[in-house]
């Protein structure tokens, strides 16, 4: 037994929105089988089952369709006899780059505050925050941390305007940590 789907959609875009069960081949509301019971004199005794009125067919709303979705559609749209697609692959393309660069510069954040939790601070901002410090060592660190996030950040920046630009290749984060200025604490 299957079940099925209606595939709600937008009724504006036409793009779709949800999958909702709709049957299940009978799966729910069968009658069970009921057991024999012998009369006294051994013959079987057939219940009158009464006659069960048809139900009238549900009618599917507008914005259902009960089509299924072709794998393969990143934004399916359905145009009124098949489903295609239903934004421009370069918007998609501009979209998936654009989460990807936020993912890509989280890890850049991460690697900054790595370094300074490393050297005892809570974060990059909690060291940078020694920059002004007349502390022998506090001060110059933050300075150093103010250095390293400012050329970490502009190399960065340099980065993914060149993956926008489509002259350097999106980086996976190791490799774009990689491209990064190297880190260091005074000694």
């Amino acid at each position: 037994m299957a079940t099925h789907f209606l595939r709600e959609i937008d009724p504006t875009t036409k793009l779709w929105i949800a999958d909702h069960p709709f049957w299940d081949d009978g799966a729910k509301g069968a009658i069970p089988a009921v057991p024999e019971v012998l009369a006294e004199d051994g013959n079987v005794i057939t219940p009158a089952i009464p006659e069960i009125p048809a139900v009238p067919a549900t009618p599917i709303p507008t914005n259902m369709i009960s089509t299924p979705v072709p794998p393969g559609f990143g934004w399916p749209k359905w145009d009124g006899s098949k489903w295609v697609e239903g934004k421009d692959p370069a918007v998609i393309a501009a979209q998936e780059q654009s989460a990807l660069i936020v993912l890509l510069e989280s890890s850049v954040q991460n690697h900054l505050d790595s370094w300074a939790i490393a050297k005892g601070y809570d974060s990059i901002i909690s060291a940078c925050s020694y920059s002004t410090s007349a502390h022998p060592t506090f001060g110059p660190e933050g300075r150093a941390a103010v250095a390293a996030r400012d050329t970490t950040w502009q190399a960065c920046q340099d980065i993914m305007a060149a993956v926008k630009a489509g002259t350097h290749p999106v980086p996976a984060a190791e490799s774009l940590i990689a491209e990064l200025p190297a880190l260091v604490w005074p000694t």
